[in-house]
């Protein structure tokens, strides 16, 4: 059963509890009415008229009041049905709020876990990788010791301008210094 219908069970058991309230109040007003009538009566009767009025109105008015509680009785029974329906379409739509959102996140839960699946790298591609990486620190050492950090670059020889040479910033801590075969230190970067 829809939550709607719900919300329509109860909306018409309230209102069948408020006109029954609204018909006890006319009752009871009534009777209130027609108690003071009686008491009127009574006191300006005669004590015979007026028990003979009492014993007369007394049945009346305890078969109305028994219609009275007998519908208040009825009232509050619908009262409580209405109650109970409410409660039950309100747990009702917690659980599927609440079994949604868990879904909801199971599905993401899985989505997350299938993309890392699918994106992460084996432990081999991770080996591979290690083992380049520690090759390409061994030839970086090589290129280093063979000058891979001097600052060199291209330079233009006069007269002719068109002509470059390569050329390399010499390190000032040495410069007045010449080794073997005429070469110099040069400077690194």
């Amino acid at each position: 059963m829809s939550t709607d219908k719900h919300h329509e069970i109860i909306g018409a058991l309230l209102e069948a509890a408020t006109r029954d309230q609204i018909g006890i109040q006319r009752a009871i007003e009534g009777m209130k009415v027609a108690t003071t009538a009686q008491h009127t009566a009574a006191h300006e009767l005669p004590g015979k008229i007026a028990k003979s009025v009492s014993d007369a109105i007394e049945p009346a008015v305890d078969i109305a009041a028994n219609r009275v509680v007998k519908r208040f009785i009825e009232a509050n029974r619908d009262a409580d049905r209405a109650a109970l329906a409410y409660q039950q379409a309100a747990k009702f739509s917690m659980v599927r709020i609440v079994g949604a959102a868990l879904g909801l996140v199971c599905v993401g839960a899985a989505a997350i876990v299938a993309v890392a699946w699918m994106t992460a790298p084996t432990s081999a591609e991770i080996q591979a990788l290690r083992d380049e990486r520690a090759q390409l620190q061994r030839e970086i050492a090589v290129l280093e010791e063979r000058g891979a950090r001097t600052d060199f670059t291209r330079c233009k020889l006069p007269p002719n301008e068109r002509q470059t040479r390569l050329c390399a910033r010499l390190d000032p801590a040495f410069e007045k210094d010449t080794w073997e075969g005429g070469y110099r230190i040069l400077k690194n970067k």
